[in-house]
């Protein structure tokens, strides 16, 4: 008998039926799908899937709430100037998308309760896409790599700090915010920090990367119709702005590259993030030209997008060329 499943198993349940009313979240909330997200890959122990560590539940667990633990002592927005009104003016560039789509999901309830389901079931989405991997220890081992990784985004929320629109504007958002024609740097209070680059996006766009990668097309789909709908939830919901996700690219192409072991390529994306974060936080990157925005948001997207698109197809075509087992036993 699994005691290990068994017990796992019934940790994560008890944790998913009665953390929300302890702890004081609610059901359908982000920690809510975590409980959820450990329960799934307990009950995998029953199945036979062959985990990349020992016991992915606690890292799962840790991974989701270490970052929220520390946010408040690494970034305290009462004493860390933001830089959402700079954000906000960098945003011009791309016509305030945020707004239109905010106005959308106000007026249609369908809508936003799906955008919303995307944004808070990221947890769980990512533990059927680790899930649907083939079965095989390294290629989940990678998969933690890249999770546990994902951590270090407080990081590079602590270079540019920012909470996103729906904080900067409050009740105005999105039918009364303005231009901001002299952005400066301010202190905002009761919010958390954890703007750019958005995580959301980031480890959206990892999951897609991973089922390119691993999977058939049906999940390709799925994972590529979740990171649709993460886009659009992170902006309709006014969570974040649009060059957030633009420089969500290289850091989800940093996890990557760290979880292949492609260290200078992982350090060159980090590089990239870091220049428009700095770029951003000072002001310097207002001075652009609207034309030299959208080229460099391109090569920001674009670059690390076909580095990642290469790998897997050179992947694929390694996995093909190589003989399975029952070959090399009729071989021999």
């Amino acid at each position: 008998m699994n005691y290990k499943a068994i017990l796992l198993t019934v940790f994560s349940s008890a944790l998913a039926v009665f953390c929300p009313q302890l702890l004081g979240y609610q059901y359908f909330s982000f920690p809510w799908y975590t409980c959820l997200g450990m329960v799934a890959l307990s009950f995998s122990r029953f199945h036979g899937v062959r985990h990349g560590i020992p016991c992915p539940e606690l890292l799962y667990l840790a991974s989701s709430y270490v970052g929220w633990l520390l946010l408040p002592t690494i970034l305290p927005a009462s004493q860390v100037w933001s830089a959402d009104e700079l954000l906000w003016r960098f945003d011009a560039n791309f016509g305030y998308v945020e707004v239109p789509l905010a106005q959308l999901l106000l007026n249609h309830q369908v809508a936003n309760v799906i955008v919303h389901l995307a944004y808070t079931g990221l947890p769980l989405v990512g533990v059927i896409i680790y899930l649907a991997l083939p079965n095989s220890v390294a290629l989940r081992r990678k998969f933690c790599i890249a999770a546990g990784l994902g951590t270090f985004v407080l990081v590079f929320y602590r270079i540019c700090p920012a909470a996103g629109p729906l904080y900067l504007f409050g009740r105005h958002f999105p039918d009364a915010v303005t231009q901001m024609v002299q952005p400066h740097l301010r202190i905002m209070g009761g919010v958390a920090l954890n703007c750019a680059p958005s995580g959301h996006v980031a480890w959206a766009l990892v999951l897609w990367w991973f089922t390119y990668r691993y999977c058939g097309w049906r999940m390709r789909f799925f994972a590529g119709g979740f990171f649709f709908l993460t886009c659009l939830a992170t902006l309709g919901l006014g969570e974040h702005y649009v060059i957030d996700l633009v420089v969500a690219v290289p850091f989800a192409a940093a996890l990557m590259a760290s979880a292949d072991r492609e260290w200078r390529a992982a350090g060159g994306y980090c590089l990239v993030l870091v220049i428009w974060l700095v770029s951003l936080f000072h002001g310097w990157a207002l001075q652009l030209s609207h034309s030299s925005v959208w080229i460099l948001c391109w090569i920001t997207i674009s670059t690390p997008w076909w580095g990642r698109v290469k790998g897997a197809v050179r992947e694929q075509r390694f996995f093909r060329s190589k003989p399975s087992l029952p070959e090399q036993a009729a071989r021999s």
